[in-house]
């Protein structure tokens, strides 16, 4: 099965063939090399100092932020970047210890909360917004694409773009060893102190003001979702196999203007594309897509998936293909 795309930064050629997809995610994830670097994403929401219910406008918080988006206004290197429902996010360099990583990030987070305190604004680091329903402040067409996209399965997707927020922590894969600081056994450990981290990081127990059960909220956000982005990959022994696996069961999202594929779905829009297949998780190939705008099929938002009961979960995630994995919790 081949789908046309215009070339890009993946280098790879107009006519893309399923098997130039396998090979491309295999090639540029889980690049090898010592594990030394530690990076983190923090995810905030934004609420009003005396009012955790007020809507926060694009014309309140864009002046708020001018001063941090000024080059070098962030001591620590950060990257700033706004989410879909006006949630603001800071992206670290990546650090050569946790303890560098984590200084750089309190620095740029100090200037952060300094000029929003200046509007009457504060942030909350709350997995889920337990007071608002924000409304889509960016008119991204990847945002429209996926708010589309997640519309056909409920409202989970544009909750999990509008009302939540996370922690991240990205990591090198690791070397091409038998041993600990291979990166096979780096992925088999991710998994296992996934629930860990989720259960430790919970802190959204509340939905619409008040308790219902969850105590991660976002967690029960992502697993109602698309299961192709949110649930972990099968088991396998070779992890670039398994993230391939994954990668290219996904159904397509998206594709880049000025792209054309037989399923119709043409300037970042979903629209003429067959609906959700029946069942939890379908089980043949589609072409690869990627909501982060990346170019990777390999790039998707991760989750882990508890039961109702239990904290417990199993999923992997990878916010970065190069050299990188990462949880998100909240």
């Amino acid at each position: 099965m081949a789908a046309a795309r215009t070339a890009g930064r993946s280098g790879l050629g107009d006519d893309l063939t399923e098997e130039d997809a396998e090979a491309h995610v295999h090639g540029v994830c889980f690049k090898t090399g010592p594990p030394i670097r530690t990076g983190v994403e923090v995810e905030w929401l934004v609420h009003d100092r005396s009012d955790p219910r007020e809507l926060i406008p694009p014309g309140r918080l864009d002046p708020a932020l001018v001063p941090v988006e000024v080059p070098g206004a962030l001591p620590g290197g950060s990257r700033l970047t706004r989410e879909p429902g006006g949630q603001v996010e800071l992206s670290s360099r990546p650090a050569e210890s946790v303890a560098g990583c984590v200084s750089a990030m309190a620095a740029d987070l100090t200037v952060l909360r300094t000029a929003l305190e200046g509007a009457g604004l504060v942030l909350v680091g709350s997995g889920l917004d337990a007071h608002r329903d924000p409304p889509r402040v960016l008119d991204h067409p990847r945002y429209r694409a996926m708010e589309r996209f997640f519309d056909r399965e409920g409202p989970w997707g544009r909750t999990m773009m509008r009302r939540t927020a996370s922690l991240q922590v990205n990591l090198d894969a690791g070397d091409d060893t038998p041993g600990i600081t291979g990166y096979r056994a780096r992925w088999a450990l991710v998994h296992r102190l996934g629930p860990v981290m989720v259960a430790a990081f919970a802190n959204s127990p509340f939905s619409e003001g008040r308790p219902n059960g969850w105590l991660s909220n976002r967690q029960a956000v992502w697993s109602r979702m698309d299961p192709g982005r949110t649930l972990h990959p099968a088991h396998h022994g070779d992890p670039r196999t398994s993230w391939v696996r994954y990668a290219m069961d996904a159904r397509l999202l998206c594709v880049r203007p000025g792209a054309e594929t037989p399923g119709g779905a043409v300037d970042g829009s979903p629209d003429g594309l067959p609906g959700p297949p029946p069942g939890p998780r379908r089980t043949g190939r589609r072409h690869p897509a990627s909501p982060s705008g990346s170019g990777c099929a390999a790039c998707r938002g991760c989750a882990a998936r508890p039961s109702r009961t239990s904290t417990t979960t199993s999923a992997p995630s990878s916010r970065r293909c190069a050299r990188a994995a990462g949880w998100s919790c909240g």
